[in-house]
């Protein structure tokens, strides 16, 4: 069960249907080929989302033409999270005539400089890209898009006057429980007051109910905006900034959350009330996060493990995971407790639902409850880096959904590390898993 899955994303661009050949060309890497088949293949894997097979490619090749290599070389390194690196790269482009008249380069280059600003805490800048994003594509869109374009562009408005997030990071272990549905919560102080907040990668910002807000005194936007929750359901917001949080000897001041109505983070099957969700932002900024069972451990990264790939999509991790022999992106969300696979895993592994028939089955999140056709396989080997386990009856979208991960080959939950340590090694960008 996702309990938030909230995903504040940058709107993308529509691209070109990847090319299965081209890409095959750059993976193999042994033929020379000319410029324009580079460029073709980069272009292939950019809209693909195979952004290791492109920083691959990168390593590889000449510099391409133009504006081609400082273009490339910008996005994967906001994917990288060398956020500095992508605004030096991205950011003389926006006047470049090339990028200007290709649709789709022109709406990537603005969500991803917005994504760099706002991961380092410039939401002046970030909220300036996106509305040069609705400004430009608002009066071409049809209604779907143009509306989203403007929830957007409105999300990001209310943070304009948001200070930059400052934390004191040291060295600090604390303990963690399993809540009552069975997801890793710690304790934050505020002032004097205590509780107990839900560790969510898949949280793009940390998130309090309104009751929370009130109890500790937070000023709230006067503006609203929402989200789509995991199950597609709206939730109206507002922001707010806290002045300090303390999460042991770690001190995060002008933590930026979301407030949403009590309601939001109520679990009405078990009757249980979620007053808190640490996000992504503070997550990233403790550098290298470990969790165990019962621990939260920052800054003393593990000696030996299992190791993989870990990148970013604009607020979200994604993690390198190997199905049948054929390794992909997916979602990294430790606020789900089991793994979940989009339709583009249909779409990739079709000899694995032939004959299968999909069924109805009820998802919780904010806001409520949603209906969805999924595909149930009785058990599947699912490996992270060389950590390996079997998931059990894993649920696979029949049918595309609104989530976010969509966009990949699923979500990774719990179940995928249950009976090993997990580390988050955002200095390295690596994903530990040691036993």
């Amino acid at each position: 069960m996702n309990l938030f899955g909230h995903r504040i994303t940058f709107v993308q661009g529509t691209w070109a249907i990847f090319l299965a050949t081209a890409v095959g060309a750059a993976q193999a890497g042994a033929q020379v080929v000319n410029r324009p088949d580079r460029i073709h293949i980069a272009d292939s894997l950019l809209a693909n989302r195979s952004y290791l097979e492109l920083d691959a490619l990168l390593q590889r090749a000449e510099t391409p033409l133009r504006y081609r290599y400082s273009w490339y070389s910008g996005v994967v390194a906001n994917r990288r999270n060398r956020n500095a690196t992508a605004i030096a790269l991205l950011r003389p482009l926006l006047a470049d005539r090339d990028i200007a008249a290709d649709t789709a380069a022109r709406r990537l280059l603005l969500t991803t400089l917005g994504d760099s600003y706002a991961k380092r805490y410039q939401y002046r800048d970030a909220s300036r890209m996106i509305d040069m994003l609705e400004r430009e594509f608002s009066p071409f869109a049809l209604p779907e898009e143009k509306e989203r374009l403007r929830r957007n562009a409105q999300f990001w408005r209310l943070l304009v006057d948001a200070p930059p997030q400052v934390m004191q990071v040291r060295a600090t272990e604390l303990a963690m429980r399993r809540g009552v549905v069975g997801v890793p919560e710690l304790p934050v102080r505020i002032a004097n007051d205590s509780s107990w907040w839900i560790f969510d990668t898949g949280a793009n910002f940390s998130t309090v109910v309104e009751s929370a807000a009130a109890r500790w005194g937070l000023t709230l936007s006067p503006d609203t905006s929402s989200v789509a929750s995991i199950t597609g359901l709206r939730v109206k917001l507002r922001t707010a900034v806290l002045p300090l949080a303390r999460i042991g000897d770690i001190e995060v001041r002008n933590m930026v959350v979301l407030v949403v109505p009590d309601s939001a983070l109520h679990i009405g099957p078990i009757s249980h009330q979620i007053t808190a969700i640490l996000g992504f932002p503070v997550i990233e900024a403790m550098k290298v996060v470990t969790v165990t069972r019962d621990r939260l451990v920052v800054m003393r990264p593990p000696t030996d493990g299992a190791e993989t790939d870990l990148l970013l999509e604009y607020l979200t991790p994604l993690v390198s995971a190997t199905v049948d022999s054929r390794t992909g992106l997916y979602h990294l969300d430790t606020g789900a407790n089991t793994t979940t696979f989009s339709r583009k895993f249909v779409d990739a592994y079709p000899e694995l639902f032939s004959g299968m028939e999909a069924s109805d089955k009820d998802q919780t999140g904010a806001g409520g409850s949603r209906s969805f056709r999924v595909y149930t396989l009785p058990s599947l080997h699912f490996s992270l880096g060389a950590h390996s386990t079997t998931l059990r009856n894993a649920e696979v979208n029949a049918a595309r959904s609104t989530a976010s991960y969509e966009n990949f080959l699923g979500n990774v939950g719990q179940d995928a590390f249950a009976n090993a340590t997990l580390t988050l090694d955002f200095q390295r960008m690596r994903l530990v898993l040691s036993r």
